[in-house]
């Protein structure tokens, strides 16, 4: 019976080492898509040389592009925080 609680709690700890990887794992793919997302965007925009307002209308082009990745980014679910290291004493004896 101790053996299998044992055994549970190894299973248990090695399942929930995991989840934390596939969520960092997913927020850099979150990421990336907005990145992605946002070149593309960026390309769309007028050339600055095609009319006289042109630059101002890809200036405004960039910022809305800017303010959708910035609002992309916020969506995306937070990493996970660092694991934390036991302390340690910085004296040694």
């Amino acid at each position: 019976m101790r053996s299998a609680s044992i055994l549970t709690i190894i299973v248990a700890q090695f399942f929930l080492a995991n989840a934390s990887l596939a969520q960092s794992e997913s927020y850099d793919d979150c990421r990336t898509n907005c990145a992605a997302a946002q070149t593309s965007r960026d390309v769309e925009c007028p050339s600055p040389y095609d009319s006289p307002n042109a630059s101002q209308e890809r200036d405004q082009c960039l910022k809305s592009s800017r303010e959708t990745y910035d609002s992309c980014i916020k969506d995306c679910s937070p990493p996970p925080p660092p694991p934390t290291e036991p302390y340690s004493s910085p004296m040694s004896y």
